[in-house]
């Protein structure tokens, strides 16, 4: 037989959590109008412009990784179980016939 291909959940779990983390830490403590929309100089009012759109961006940027995370997950439990009715059937398949229970 090949190479064993299996998933290590617990590993895989805490992964996908340390990536949620890392996810949280995005927040931004800045606030736009506070901090640069006291000013009518045209260089900084463009920034204020695209401060806020890199705001925006990184708004939509964490919801499309936190999907991600949630698939990430369902993706390592789906292996799990696979994992699992695979290894029950080459030991079924291992041992030869049964009996049926009655």
């Amino acid at each position: 037989m090949g190479a064993e291909v299996k998933i290590n959940i617990e590993v895989f779990r805490a992964n996908a959590e340390k990536l949620r983390g890392s996810l949280s830490q995005l927040e931004s403590k800045m606030n736009v109008n506070k901090a640069l929309g006291q000013t009518n100089i045209s260089p900084f009012t463009d920034d204020v412009e695209k401060f806020a759109e890199a705001l925006q961006l990184i708004k939509r940027y964490k919801q499309l990784i936190e999907v991600d995370v949630g698939i990430l997950k369902e993706t390592g439990e789906a292996m799990k179980e696979n994992d699992e009715q695979l290894a029950c059937q080459y030991v079924h398949s291992t041992t030869g016939s049964q009996p049926l229970p009655y």
